[in-house]
C-alpha cells in the first residue's frame, strides 16, 4: 500500500485503506498516547523512571543491555523508541501509560508489547495457535499465560511472516498518526531517507517485521505545505528487497521536490 498526501488531501493512493503489518511504525501510537498524557498533566517528559526488568525485550535498541534500576526520563524512552526503534523503551512506555491508552490510536486490540510479540513468534508455551484462534476479548487471557515466561533467544524465533500477531495499520491511519506526532522532538531525530536540506522539517518512523516493511515520513516544505509519504510492503515469505523498496520510496519523496504543483 502507499499514500501521498498534501495538506491532508490525497495525491497518490494505492490501497490506502488496506490493513497491513507495519512493524515498529505502530510505535507512533505509543508516542501519541504519551503526548496526550503530557498535555493532560498526568506525566511530564522530564519524569524519571527506573528501568524495570519486566520491560526488557529483544533488540532492536540498547536499553535491553542497560542495568536494572537505571534512571531514565520519559523523554529519553520516547526518543529511543522512535529514533532507533528501541523495543524495551516501547514496552516501558506501554506499561507506564497503560495498554488502553495506546489502543485508543490503533484498530488492533489488544496491542502487543514487543516482548509478547517475540514470545508468540517463538511459540512460548504453545500459545501462538491459541492466540490466532481467540477473539479479541479473549486474547489478554492468552497473553497472561506467557507473561512470566522468559524472553526467547533470537534463534528461537520463527522467521515466517505472521501478520496475525503483527501490528496492523492502514496507510491512511499511518499518515493521520504521523501528522498528530510530527511536532514531537522524538520524531525528528532520525529523518529516514529524506534529505534535511530539502525540507523545513522532517518527521520519520519506519518499521519492519518478518515479511513486512514500512516507511512513513511527514514533511513540511519551504512554503509550509505539509506532506505525508507512507508505503508498506507485505510478502508471503520472510525475505523482501528492502533496498529496492527504499530506493523507490526515496524517488517518491524526490518527486515532490521536483514537481511544480500549483
Amino acid at each position: 500500500s502507499g499514500l501521498v498526501t498534501r495538506d491532508d488531501a490525497d495525491q497518490v493512493a494505492l490501497l490506502p485503506d488496506a490493513p497491513l503489518d507495519v512493524g515498529s511504525s505502530f510505535k507512533m501510537a505509543v508516542l501519541k498516547a504519551l503526548a496526550e498524557a503530557v498535555e493532560a498533566g498526568r506525566v511530564a517528559m522530564a519524569d524519571v523512571v527506573l528501568l524495570d526488568p519486566a520491560w526488557r525485550s529483544l533488540p532492536s535498541g540498547v536499553l535491553q543491555t542497560w542495568p536494572e534500576g537505571t534512571p531514565v526520563t520519559l523523554g529519553t524512552l520516547a526518543t529511543l523508541m522512535i529514533s532507533i526503534s528501541d523495543n524495551t523503551a516501547t514496552d516501558a512506555l506501554i506499561s507506564i501509560l497503560g495498554r488502553d491508552a495506546v489502543e485508543q490510536h490503533l484498530s488492533q486490540k489488544p496491542v502487543l508489547t514487543t516482548a509478547e510479540f517475540f514470545k508468540l513468534k517463538a511459540d512460548v508455551n504453545n500459545t501462538r495457535a491459541r492466540y490466532r484462534a481467540a477473539l479479541d476479548e479473549d486474547r489478554p487471557a492468552v497473553l497472561a499465560d506467557i507473561a512470566a515466561s522468559p524472553l526467547p533467544v533470537v534463534s528461537d524465533l520463527d522467521d515466517s511472516p505472521s501478520p496475525e500477531i503483527g501490528w496492523i495499520m492502514t496507510a491512511r491511519a499511518l499518515c493521520a498518526l504521523a501528522s498528530d506526532v510530527a511536532d514531537q522532538p522524538a520524531m525528528q531525530v532520525n529523518t529516514g531517507v529524506a534529505n534535511p536540506d530539502d525540507w523545513q522539517r522532517i518527521a520519520y518512523k519506519g518499521g519492519s517485521n518478518f515479511g513486512a516493511f514500512n516507511m512513513t515520513t511527514h514533511l513540511i516544505d519551504d512554503v509550509g505545505t505539509k506532506w505525508c509519504v507512507t508505503a508498506t510492503w507485505n510478502t508471503e515469505h520472510s525475505a523482501l528487497d528492502q533496498a529496492a523498496f527504499t530506493n523507490a520510496y526515496l524517488a517518491m519523496i524526490g518527486s515532490l521536490r521536483q514537481s511544480d504543483i500549483p
